[in-house]
Parts: structure tokens; sequence; C-alpha cells
């Protein structure tokens, strides 16, 4: 169980499909853009997010490339 606090949450994806060359389509790669802001506890958010990425259960069950890109802003740079 953890809990963060933070103040504000933004995330935007973009999936790249194209056809393998069979011509079936294929997920080729997804890109994130995550950003969260304010956060109470910099070092926790960053392990937790870390974490998200790495055993999250619907990231591992798929086969596309995955390019993330974290931001993460603590109280102090608000």
């Amino acid at each position: 169980y953890s809990k963060l606090k933070y103040s504000a949450l933004e995330a935007k994806a973009e999936l790249v499909v194209d056809k393998t060359p069979q011509g079936q389509p294929v997920m080729k790669e997804l890109h994130l853009k995550i950003r969260l802001g304010e956060v109470e506890n910099l070092r926790q958010a960053k392990l937790l997010v870390q974490k998200a990425l790495d055993t999250g259960f619907i990231l591992q069950s798929v086969k596309t490339h995955i390019v993330a890109e974290v931001t993460i802003n603590d109280e102090r740079q608000a």
C-alpha cells in the first residue's frame, strides 16, 4: 500500500500502429507523457512511477514497445 499526495496529474498517450509483412495491424509503439504536479515526497513519487512502469499489469501484458516521459515537480518547484 502506497499513498502519495499530489496536486495534478496529466497523462497523454500516442499509439503508433503499423502493419506486419502479412498486412495485419500491429501496435508498434506506445508513447506516454506523464506529469505529476506538486508532489509531497519527490523520492517516493519517483519510486512509485518507476514501479508502475516496471511491474504494471497492463504495461507488462503487451508486446508493444513503450516509451515513457515522466515529469515530477515537488512542492518547492510550484
